[in-house]
């Protein structure tokens, strides 16, 4: 029993004496080597020193990598190549002995890779090499290492494991600890492969290679901007080819003739002189061949709003791109209703609209499928997250006419609900990179083209259009300004028997001024008007009511010699008759204004109108309701329409509108437009043969 205790003694202090001869073998090594090169000493580029910590057994206060040599830190100054071996070593002779070398490498080998100390027992033999496998294996896990305290500068350490290859990161003097499935206090080196591919990467990094650059925005150019064009030839070395418009109706002779008096020039056939082609759409063959040619494919939209500009830019709105469809819109099939755009932000969200092929409504209900809205407010935005409708801004427009229609699919998508923004309307030209490649070449001015555009002799100063100026008044009107107002004898209380509206044009202040010294009134709306003063005739909201209510219509002479005359004078003589106006519309005023009963035209209809008429729903409500009828804001049911006698309930609606009332299309119950009540009104006479047809064939289909 006592030998086999001194053995066991033997054994467990057999590590602990190896260790302290390697610690004197390396101390004395770093001696010799300081001695040598009495510089600071340095680390390979790749290893970096660790500090242990202290008071600990068995543990080594320098980390040496496996197969490393020691002479590699013996110059400070020296450059490696990317093996962490020295430039010019080789050849040189060894600072230390080869022998010395093996033994150390081969000892902290063994050391640091075996884990003898943590396995008592094991020794030399090959059943103790066993014995210590074993123990590794069923060797329970270091607990995880603790929290560190807040971030400071890393430096990056040797791999905790030779198998992983992202390197651990250790905080200078601080000491290192233990990776999860290391043995406790065993730090492992590099192997040879590893430490290369990282001093690779670190040399990489230490030369000095700058970053990529960020991607620059490409800058896009109309005419070079070195030349100065004069405004009156903005168009000047610009070629245009038209397609596609002409046979859609619109005037392109005059077009062309914009376009040569702004200093253009235009072809009738492809050439590879043209640098613009105005188009609608990219599916003709000759706007795909002018794509490949690098031709500006532009819209007439563009053209209108650079002549407004009066210099050639590059498009700035989804409109100044043709489309990439063509009959096939993508939005046929939704009714798209619009909020918050007022004055040119309006007209242009409505276009957009249409280009895409919906069906636009300027109310909101439930057979709306998205709302494009400029701000997340006003009752129409809160409808339509009320009733789980999309809601847009006007990007998802110009993604449809770009032709991304992935967001068809995915309108929640978050740019597409960026509502407060500068520019709604602005453009991602990396969606439309086809398009806008022509545009990163400036478009260049010969003198010839110069000299050809002042010789055609169209190009020139634009002469300054008239004034529009307010219209000459006749010298009788040149009264005193005291009979500018009422004489003080009339009683207020009393009242006008002449009541007067104005029409076809805001009312002078003067011409107010005259009713009122003559003892007449000026109507607060059509109904209570007696006489209607014309200054241009035409078919108004006024007009077309006061064929229903007013006793006489006349010119405005009619008043200006009442005044003359300090008393309303006949109105025979100042009726007013517009053979022409007339003739275009089928009726007579004087022949209306003589029917007895056109106050009760409509009695005992009831009308519904749909909110998307023209003219709007609440000028056709007034109409009709000088003329006896009456208009109901919500709809009766179908069952209930058909339980009333025919024509007593008239629908008043528009193709645009046909999805409101499709229940009462298909029952065969017709309907109307908004010239089947003007009419009506300027004829005396309902025209029920006025319905729409309805188309059976498409139906069937």
């Amino acid at each position: 029993q006592q030998q086999q205790q001194q053995v066991a003694q033997q054994q467990v202090q057999q590590p602990q004496v190896q260790q302290l001869q390697v610690q004197q073998q390396v101390q004395q090594q770093q001696q010799l080597v300081q001695q040598q090169s009495p510089g600071p000493q340095r680390m390979p580029h790749y290893v970096t020193q660790v500090n242990m910590v202290p008071g600990t057994a068995n543990q080594t206060n320098v980390l040496i990598p496996q197969g490393q040599h020691v002479s590699e830190a013996a110059d400070p100054n020296a450059s490696h190549d990317i093996f962490g071996v020295a430039n010019g070593a080789q050849g040189q002779p060894q600072l230390v002995n080869a022998k010395t070398k093996t033994a150390l490498a081969n000892m902290l080998s063994s050391r640091l890779q075996g884990g003898v100390s943590s396995v008592p027992g094991a020794d030399g033999t090959a059943s103790g090499q066993l014995r210590l496998i074993s123990a590794q294996h069923h060797a329970p896990l270091p607990p995880p290492p603790p929290p560190q305290p807040s971030p400071l500068p890393f430096q990056r350490a040797t791999l905790s494991n030779a198998s992983t290859s992202s390197p651990q990161l250790v905080r200078p003097n601080e000491p290192t600890t233990p990776g999860v499935g290391m043995a406790p206090k065993q730090v492992t080196a590099y192997s040879a492969q590893t430490a290369a591919r990282v001093a690779a990467v670190l040399a990489k990094s230490a030369s000095g290679t700058p970053p990529a650059n960020h991607h620059q925005r490409p800058q896009f150019y109309g005419h070079n901007p070195n030349f100065k064009i004069p405004p009156d030839m903005f168009l000047l070395g610009c070629v245009f080819l038209i397609m596609e418009y002409d046979r859609n109706g619109h005037d392109v002779t005059t077009w062309r003739r914009i376009i040569l008096e702004n200093g253009g020039e235009t072809e009738l056939s492809y050439s590879l002189r043209v640098t613009h082609i105005l188009c609608q759409t990219q599916k003709h063959p000759l706007v795909q061949q002018g794509l490949r040619d690098g031709k500006r494919c532009v819209t007439a939209e563009w053209l209108s709003d650079v002549i407004i500009k009066q210099q050639v830019v590059p498009p700035w709105l989804a409109l100044h791109f043709p489309t990439p469809f063509s009959d096939e819109k993508p939005c046929r099939n939704l009714i798209i209703c619009h909020s918050g755009f007022e004055g040119e932000e309006r007209v242009r969200v409505k276009k957009m609209i249409e280009v895409v092929g919906a069906k636009m409504t300027s109310y909101y209900s439930s057979h709306n499928n998205k709302l494009v809205c400029k701000r997340p407010e006003g009752e129409k935005y809160r409808k339509a997250r009320d009733w789980g409708r999309s809601v847009v801004n006007v990007q998802w427009l110009n993604e449809v006419i770009f032709g991304h229609y992935s967001c068809l699919q995915h309108p929640e998508n978050h740019k597409y609900q960026q509502f407060n923004i500068g520019n709604p309307f602005r453009i991602d030209y990396t969606l439309v990179p086809h398009l806008m490649g022509a545009w990163k070449v400036p478009i260049q001015v010969t003198q010839e083209a110069y000299e050809r555009a002042k010789a055609s002799g169209i190009v020139g100063p634009k002469r300054k259009r008239p004034r529009l100026a307010s219209p000459p008044r006749d010298s009788t009107n040149n009264f005193d300004q005291e009979n500018m107002y009422m004489d003080t004898s009339y009683n207020m209380g009393h009242q006008p028997s002449i009541v007067v509206e104005f029409s076809g044009t805001v009312a002078p202040n003067e011409d107010v001024k005259k009713v009122h010294h003559l003892g007449g009134k000026v109507a607060k709306n059509c109904a209570e008007a007696t006489h209607l003063i014309v200054y241009k005739l035409q078919r108004s909201l006024k007009l077309m009511c006061s064929l229903s209510t007013c006793k006489h219509i006349v010119s405005s002479q009619w008043l200006i010699d009442s005044f003359n005359q300090g008393q309303f004078v006949d109105e025979k003589q100042y009726a007013v008759e517009d053979a022409e106006f007339e003739s275009k519309y089928n009726f007579s005023i004087q022949k209306v204004l003589g029917c007895p009963d056109r106050t009760k035209l409509f009695s005992g209809k009831t009308f519904f109108i749909t909110p998307g008429v023209m003219p709007a729903r609440s000028a056709l409500t007034e109409m009709i309701q000088c003329a006896g009828g009456v208009v109901e804001k919500q709809r009766k049911s179908l069952k209930h329409i058909q339980e009333l006698d025919p024509n007593v309930y008239i629908v008043v609606t528009i193709a645009n509108d046909f999805h409101l009332v499709s229940d009462i299309i298909r029952a065969n119950i017709p309907v109307y437009g908004t010239e089947f009540v003007m009419n009506a009104i300027m004829n005396q006479k309902i025209p029920y043969e006025m319905a729409f047809k309805r188309n059976t064939q498409k139906n069937k289909s």
